[in-house]
């Protein structure tokens, strides 16, 4: 795969020397080294959209390495997160009017109202007053998740030398600090933003994990304003996750508000404003949820595959989190996301025995780790993975739907001793396959041998489509009650019809209209899946199908064909411009494949006038 993040390691000069950018975009105004790191990211073209997210882990001494490595390891392990004091749940925000103007307590105030929708418990606002560095320095000490600055060039008074004062150990931030001359790094041998990162030690860590500041004295309020807010859009409102992504986000926004790049200063503020951390950092925008994970310690050799089942505090499933499996060499290296119901089962594929180690990770939950240790010790028998399945069907040897087949199943003697009396039964959890004999009698194995059974009956459904998923486990006992499992993989060649094109009298249907509607299907299978006919439903009063019956004949594999007859439907009068309705196509054809395909239908076409909407929950705004 592309890379996605990419982290500069080493300062722009020192014992580490990696190189940057110099660019003013004709807005140098102090003679500025105008340093950024933006133009790593242009791998495709010089426009303002990143190909990869980068950050700068700047460091000049192995001292340095140890300390930013160390603190980013616990940070995201959330190693310490017993003893953290709701750090998680704290921010700190300061907005200093005084030289720039109202708009930073604006700004301060959108970055809070942000944080508050998305269940920041504890922020600290500071838009007034006096005592900034000393606010700043105890916000800080005492711990905060983020650290959000607008103001003016010396900020407020605060700088390296108030990072180094504090003693906030792993309750490290996410600095933000967009105002003049905080983040020159190549300028200056330790900026602020690089003080940020590097402060404390590997064993008492101060500062932040990763800080965004913004090079030269040149910049200006309303750019750095919009940064900063795009940032903190990126992190909760968006849920990007990382620190390169939220950095990304804040560029984006700047060139979203100013898309014709007056004068260069989009480019000069992209330019100007860089990452000092690994950009790949998940941040924390919750306490963390600390994951109960089901999964067996132990496998015995030849087991194909692994049940995992993944559930937060509550004991409710975890959907979409990531689970990895890695082992040696990349001997096993697979990973893949849980269901609805927290589970995923993980097919294996090896050739010795090994630790397998097993992480789960997912946003705002503390990443799961274990092992899993795989063995042939004592009596192991499971599917012998070097020998083929033999599919008896009187053919071709290839699964067809509908089709009735025999499945002779090899199994091996992975184990260290003899098994007696092996017997085997398959099952399957798909609604499309039937298995009338399940159970076949293999008899005894010595160590290594192998031995093809008898066949299991089975019959696949014609509704079955191209590389339907048969859902085969095979289960095997010997006479001393010892158990294996096994996943068995049958590759299914059928038809597979899809909806690839919606064409409706007069280019589109308004509210009010009635049209005709064709439809093309292409075939992605391998073989005809016979004469195709389709019915078109609705399950919205705002739409109603007139005719809703189509037919298509025979679709060849690899063919498109619009449907040769014309369905109707009418759209009500109360729908709203832009609003888009879902139809239902149960496609069926006379050799039995039968699926249904969403199909989307667009509502008319949005004007300045229609209301905005819908939102995901289905509201819309109307202006008074």
């Amino acid at each position: 795969p592309r890379p996605e993040f990419v982290a500069l390691v080493g300062d722009a000069g020192g014992s580490y020397n990696v190189p940057t950018f110099y660019e003013d975009w004709g807005h140098d105004y102090y003679g500025d080294w105008c340093e950024g790191d933006h133009p790593y990211s242009q791998l495709d073209g010089d426009d303002l959209l990143p190909e990869v997210l980068v950050g700068r882990i700047s460091v000049r001494s192995s001292s340095h390495i140890s300390n930013v490595v160390n603190r980013i390891i616990n940070y995201e392990k959330a190693t310490y997160l017993g003893s953290l004091n709701n750090f998680y749940e704290r921010a700190a925000i300061v907005g200093d009017p005084s030289e720039s103007g109202l708009s930073t307590v604006i700004t301060a105030r959108y970055v809070e109202n942000i944080m508050e929708s998305y269940g920041m418990e504890d922020i600290n606002l500071k838009i007034s007053g006096s005592s900034w560095t000393s606010w700043m320095e105890n916000q800080l000490d005492e711990g905060v998740s983020y650290f959000q600055y607008r103001g003016f060039y010396g900020v407020s008074g605060f700088d390296t030398g108030d990072i180094d004062d504090v003693n906030n150990g792993h309750k490290l931030p996410f600095a933000t600090v967009l105002t003049c001359g905080t983040g020159s790094f190549a300028e200056q041998n330790t900026c602020l933003s690089e003080k940020f990162l590097r402060a404390g030690s590997a064993s008492n860590p101060r500062g932040a994990i990763a800080a965004v500041c913004t090079a030269t004295g040149n910049t200006h309020t309303m750019f750095n304003n919009i940064i900063a807010m795009g940032i903190y859009d990126g992190l909760f409102p968006k849920n990007l996750g990382t620190a390169g992504a939220a950095l990304a986000n804040g560029k984006l926004t700047l060139f979203s508000a100013y898309p014709t790049n007056p004068y260069h200063w989009v480019d000069a503020f992209t330019q100007w404003n860089s990452l000092m951390g690994d950009p790949a950092t998940h941040l924390w925008t919750d306490t963390p949820t600390v994951l109960s994970v089901i999964h067996p310690l132990v496998l015995s050799f030849g087991t194909n595959f692994v049940d995992i089942a993944v559930y937060d505090e509550d004991e409710n499933p975890v959907e979409d989190a990531m689970i990895t499996l890695l082992m040696g060499d990349d001997i096993i290296f697979t990973s893949g996301y849980t269901d609805e119901e927290g589970s995923l089962t993980m097919n294996l594929d090896y050739v010795s025995n090994g630790t397998i180690s097993i992480t789960v990770t997912k946003q705002n939950c503390k990443p799961y780790e274990n092992t899993i240790i795989l063995h042939s010790d004592g009596a192991v028998v499971n599917l012998d993975n070097e020998l083929n399945m033999q599919i008896h069907d009187d053919d071709d040897g290839i699964v067809n739907p509908g089709e009735q087949f025999g499945l002779s199943i090899p199994i091996k003697n992975y184990g260290t001793e003899n098994v007696y009396g092996i017997s085997a039964t398959l099952q399957s959890f798909s609604e499309f396959v039937t298995i009338s004999d399940a159970t076949v009698d293999y008899g005894d194995l010595l160590q290594g041998e192998s031995e093809f059974g008898d066949d299991f009956a089975i019959t696949l459904s014609e509704t079955a489509i191209d590389h339907e998923d048969m859902k085969l486990r095979l289960t095997i006992v010997d006479n001393a009650s010892n158990e294996w499992n096994a996943v068995i993989p049958i590759d299914v060649s059928g038809g597979y019809l899809v909806s690839t094109g919606i064409f409706i009298q007069g280019g589109g249907i308004g509210p009010g209209e009635t049209k005709s509607v064709s439809i093309t299907l292409s075939n992605r299978g391998p073989i005809s899946t016979g004469q195709v006919f389709a019915s078109l439903s609705s399950g919205s009063y705002a739409i109603t199908v007139v005719d809703g019956s189509g037919a298509w004949g025979d679709i060849p594999p690899g063919q498109s064909v619009q449907s040769t007859d014309s369905f109707t439907i009418s759209a009500s009068n109360e729908i709203i411009n832009g609003t888009v309705l879902s139809l239902s196509l149960n496609i069926q054809s006379d050799e039995g494949y039968n699926r249904v395909e969403i199909i989307p239908i667009h509502i008319g076409e949005v004007t300045e006038s229609d209301p905005l909407g819908p939102d995901s929950y289905g509201y819309y705004i109307y202006d008074s």
